[in-house]
């Protein structure tokens, strides 16, 4: 089912400038790559290094015969033709008007590729599975949600969000919608496949279980140069289980039957294959947020239940991945340099996401209550004491249907109370 991505505008602006002359476009197996390109350009020849038959006979052209022939194209798993990247250099450098926008399933690769023979030529561009406004829009412009009207605008997080305290706000058909697929984001992720109207729940966990064997497989498997994919099969499910939690690769390596050095590589191509995110630790001292523990997250709820052939009802860990993911996919896409990190001090208050901009701090916290009460902000209050620039908000994020302004910390710092679905709907 085809739905409107809030990165097609920025492809299309990015692909005419002189920096875009090259555009490589990474993203998890299966988020909709081809999809994008195929809507954003439909005219466009769109070459595909699939077949052997194919890759030969692009492997011998000339970089004039790329010139002359294909000055413009879309490259569909080049990373199956390794000799090409040397051949597009040479077309970059010598012809001004030519322009390739560049795929592949197999982010690894593609990626080395693209760093080793294009460095300084190719602009990266990297697509999620579907964000919260992309799965409730289909084919329509899709506006700006709070959280990203927060990051573009911090000044006006108070107007933002107290805007969200109309009642009236809660008997509109976007509310129902978002609440809808909402739960489906939390339970099934954004993956593309999944919103398919003749799937039911069975044939989604069919689906993602087949995606974690395919992707052990071909991309770790081919691309990793594993040996035996067990022990970073264990690896993958201890993450798994322990998503939302601080990081310690020893303990990783110690469950998983692998050194904690392996430990940590694995965890590296779960990351750069767009399966994890590795939210380091905020500290007044910069330096020291790469010292400490991270904590893992998957980007995609539905793989990480997949993985670990989870059903029913989410719990605590799965909403606190769900609103992390939201929130990193969404701020991608508002292009403001958001940091992401997660806090934890010695006397045991923690924030699961502190988002830092210029102008200040954006605490959110993730809690499965139904009924949020003053108390669930209680790490958030007083926070602005330890952080070296403002904080201009905090919001517990919930699954209570009620949208409120909380007690304030000592310095009057705001701090609200709404669902996620609104929040980031």
């Amino acid at each position: 089912m085809e739905r409107s991505r809030l990165l097609e505008e920025r492809l299309r602006t990015l692909w005419d400038t002189p920096r875009g002359r090259i555009t490589v476009l990474t993203g998890a197996r299966q988020v909709g790559k081809t999809t994008l390109v195929r809507m954003a350009y439909p005219d466009i020849p769109l070459l595909r290094f699939d077949a052997l038959a194919e890759r030969m006979a692009y492997q011998a052209l000339t970089p004039a015969d790329w010139i002359s022939r294909f000055p413009v194209a879309i490259l569909d798993e080049v990373q199956k033709s390794p000799e090409i990247f040397d051949t597009l250099k040479s077309c970059f450098d010598q012809a001004p008007q030519v322009r390739y926008l560049l795929l592949g399933s197999s982010q690894i690769q593609l990626l080395h590729g693209a760093r080793e023979t294009l460095a300084g030529r190719a602009a990266l561009l990297r697509l999620h599975a579907f964000t919260l406004p992309e799965l409730m829009d289909a084919k329509t412009p899709v506006p700006a949600t709070p959280f990203q009207s927060i990051l573009t605008d911090p000044g006006q997080i108070e107007a933002v969000l107290d805007a969200e305290l109309d009642p009236v706000r809660t008997l509109s058909v976007r509310e129902a919608a978002s609440r809808r697929w909402w739960d489906h984001l939390v339970r099934w992720g954004g993956m593309p496949a999944l919103i398919a109207p003749d799937m039911d729940d069975t044939d989604r966990m069919d689906w993602l279980r087949d995606y974690q064997e395919l992707y052990l497989q071909r991309d770790l498997a081919d691309l990793a140069r594993l040996s035996d994919l067990e022990p970073f099969a264990r690896a993958q499910k201890i993450s798994a289980l322990r998503s939302g939690e601080p990081i310690q690769y020893a303990a990783l390596g110690a469950a998983a039957g692998v050194a904690a050095a392996t430990a940590k590589r694995y965890l590296q191509y779960l990351e750069l294959s767009f399966q994890i995110v590795l939210l380091q630790p905020w500290f007044r001292n910069a330096e020291k947020r790469l010292s400490k523990s991270p904590k893992l997250h998957f980007l995609d709820n539905g793989i990480r239940r997949g993985i670990l052939r989870r059903t029913g009802d989410p719990d605590g860990h799965e909403l606190e991945t769900a609103v992390v993911s939201e929130a990193i996919k969404q701020g991608t896409l508002t292009r403001t340099g958001v940091e992401y990190n997660h806090l934890r001090t010695s006397d045991g208050r923690e924030v699961d996401l502190l988002l830092e901009l210029d102008r200040g701090y954006v605490a959110l916290e993730a809690k499965l209550a139904e009924r949020v009460t003053d108390s669930d902000a209680r790490h958030l209050r007083d926070l602005a004491e330890i952080l070296d620039k403002p904080l201009l908000g905090a919001v517990v994020v919930s699954s209570d249907p009620r949208v409120r302004r909380l007690a304030p910390g000592a310095k009057g710092e705001p701090i609200w109370a709404l669902p996620a679905w609104r929040l980031f709907g």
